[in-house]
This record gives C-alpha cells, sequence and structure tokens, in this order.
C-alpha cells in the first residue's frame, strides 16, 4: 500500500463521518456490542465501512468496489489489509478505529500479532513526548507509542520484531502522514541495540508483561517468571543509549507481597546503575488467588489454550506463586530520566505515587 492510497482511504473515511462513530463510545475504544447495535440505524457509505472495518464483517465485493474504488480496493488486498473470496471481501482479522486522533490498524483476534489494549491505551496517554528530540519505541506493534511521540519529536524510530506487525504499522503511519516521521525497523531488540551509534532523547515501550509459569505460553502477553523478563532485558540494552537528561517511559505488571511493591526496588537498580532517577505509578492490584478477576483470566487462558482443566490451571498458578513467595501483581507507569553528573551512589529507591486498588488495572 502506498502513500496515495493511505490518502484515498484517510478521505473516505473522513468523508462518511467514520471517526465520529466510533469516537462516540470513547477515545480508542473496541465496544463491539455499541458498534453492532448501532450499525444497522447508519446510512451509506458510514454503514459498510463500520461493516467492513469496526464489526469484520463480508462485504459484497460489488458495494465494497463502489465504496472504495478498484484501485484503493486492490492495495489493500494486496497490503494484507482485505482478502477476497471471489465474491466478497473482510478484513484479515483487522479492525481500524481512533485513539489520540490517530487512525490506525490492529488484529482483533484471538492471538493478535498486531495488538492493541488497555496497556497501550494506558501509556498512550501517560506517555510525555520530547519535542523536538529523537524517539525510540520499542517492541512497537501497530505503532501506536510511536505515532503518539512523532507528532512532537524531530524523527522516532519504531523497533518491531514480527513482520506483520511491521507491515500493518508501515500503513497506519501512512494513514497519519507520518512515515516520513517514523522509521520503522523489523529487527530484534539486541540486534537493533547492537546497531545504535546516537543516543535517545526519549524511549518508550509497551513489553509482554503477563508472567507465565514454567513451561507455560500465553497467546499473547508472556512476560517471563514474574512478568518482568523483557522489561529487564530492555533496560539493560537500551538504558546505555539514553542521553542525558532523556526519558524513559514504559508500562508494566510487576509482583510484590503483603503491600510491598517488590518489584520497584529491582528495577530501581538498574535504573540507579545507569544514572537514571525514576517515579513510579502504581496504577491497579490483583490479589494472587483464586477469585481475584485478573488472576482468574489467567488460569482460564491457561487452561484453554493448553488443554487443561481449571483445576490443574489453578494448581499450576498457585505453586508458581508460591515458589516466587509474592501474593499480589501491580500495574505501574514508570519514568525515568538520565541525570548527567549522577551516579548510582545519588539514587535511592525510585518515588512511588500509589493509586492501586484491587480489582482494578488500568486507570487510563
Amino acid at each position: 500500500m502506498d502513500a496515495r492510497s493511505a490518502s484515498v482511504l484517510r478521505s473516505i473515511l473522513e468523508r462518511s463521518g467514520y471517526c465520529t462513530f466510533h469516537l462516540a463510545f470513547g477515545d480508542g475504544n473496541v465496544q463491539h456490542q455499541k458498534w453492532r447495535h448501532f450499525a444497522d440505524r447508519l446510512d451509506e457509505p458510514l454503514h459498510t465501512l463500520v461493516e467492513l472495518f469496526l464489526l469484520q464483517r463480508a462485504v459484497d465485493n460489488n458495494r465494497a468496489g463502489e465504496l472504495l474504488g478498484k484501485v484503493l480496493s486492490e492495495s489493500l488486498i494486496e497490503a494484507g489489509v482485505l482478502q477476497s473470496d471471489g465474491a466478497a471481501v473482510r478484513t484479515t482479522g483487522l479492525v481500524l478505529i481512533s485513539f489520540r486522533s490517530l487512525l490506525f490498524f490492529f488484529e482483533l483476534v484471538l492471538t493478535p500479532r498486531v495488538y492493541f489494549g488497555m496497556d497501550s491505551i494506558a501509556l498512550g496517554l501517560y506517555q510525555r513526548p520530547v519535542p523536538s528530540g529523537t524517539t525510540l519505541d520499542l517492541c512497537s506493534g501497530a505503532g501506536i507509542q510511536a505515532m503518539i511521540a512523532a507528532q512532537q519529536a524531530r524523527h522516532t524510530f519504531a523497533i518491531e520484531i514480527d513482520d506483520r506487525a511491521s507491515a500493518i504499522a508501515r500503513i497506519n503511519l501512512m494513514l497519519n502522514q507520518l512515515d516520513k516521521r517514523v522509521t520503522m525497523i523489523n529487527m530484534p531488540l539486541e540486534e537493533y541495540a547492537a546497531s545504535v551509534t546516537e543516543p535517545f532523547d526519549h524511549i518508550v515501550f509497551n513489553p509482554p508483561q503477563l508472567p507465565a509459569p514454567e513451561g507455560i505460553d500465553y497467546p499473547v502477553g508472556n512476560g517471563g517468571a514474574d512478568g518482568l523478563a523483557l522489561t529487564n532485558r530492555v533496560l539493560r540494552l537500551y538504558l546505555p543509549h539514553l542521553a542525558e537528561n532523556g526519558s524513559i517511559e514504559f508500562i508494566g505488571r510487576g509482583l510484590g507481597r503483603d503491600g510491598n511493591p517488590i518489584f520497584i526496588d529491582e528495577l530501581g537498580a538498574l535504573f540507579a546503575e545507569h544514572g537514571v532517577a525514576g517515579h513510579a505509578q502504581l496504577i491497579g492490584l490483583s490479589e494472587l488467588r483464586p477469585g481475584d478477576r485478573t488472576y482468574e483470566v489467567l488460569v482460564q487462558m491457561v487452561a484453554g489454550t493448553h488443554n487443561l482443566s481449571v483445576e490443574r490451571s489453578h494448581e499450576i498458578f498457585e505453586n508458581h506463586f508460591r515458589a516466587l513467595d509474592k501474593n499480589e501483581m501491580y500495574t505501574f507507569f514508570m519514568r525515568g530520566v538520565k541525570s548527567p553528573r549522577a551516579d548510582a551512589d545519588d539514587h535511592s529507591r525510585p518515588t512511588v505515587t500509589n493509586l492501586a486498588e484491587v480489582g482494578k488495572e488500568w486507570l487510563a
């Protein structure tokens, strides 16, 4: 898909009132039931656009062709956004929504490769772009954090290992006329870190962050035993590439015990090693026990994806968290700033704002 096709698609969406319809239910919302409820009230061409790009329904080839035109339809099929069975077209598991005035595709499927969720929204709201600076977005996914940063940054680099996510992110950049302001790089984190020659003024990332017992994998979001495996990896790789007075921002989940968010000290030690002063905001709290909503979601997800009984899945998680000696999981946003003349001895534990309440995950 080229920039011209992206411009035509954006024009069609804007003239139809597509974004206004989506935003009626909240910025960045994924309110499928409300989309469906109101879809039949809509006039053409908005009705067809909502069916195709929000509800993931098949649309007759002739109707889609009349609305999008032959060139744009073929471009969307070639780009992997649409697929055709000869009689109708539908998206390849993608939906098209708006967040912070940006239009973008992501996968709304059970195991998404192009991810967007409540954690993406939270980081998108907390993120503080650096005007005229150079930004690095890691684990970029659909590219939403890179696009938010690019609206103010001099230039942004977005790193994503998944080729499908990288391809859709490039389309999203063109849809928002940001393809000249963001360089999308399809590469592993370690490989890109080894190639960096200049420091970054701003680093932002939203890593996989769900705690996973040994031998257990999730459809999306595996963050290792304590949920912070990839976060720790990113910090070790990229804190050395943070410019003086540069900022690093990320969102995640960390474990604690009896009201003590123990992970703060662990992340703070990495910050201090690189002369970075940090602040953490605790956003939500889950109790790692049967009956807790988030805990039960993890149990049910593992039971379903690994063909286990719910009882066996409960046993696996109970043993895992008992071995770690942790009984709580916090969701958090963390920000650090590199001080030019600091060393590890200058930094105490990161400051903490505790807004966490049991049963709430993302305050966004």
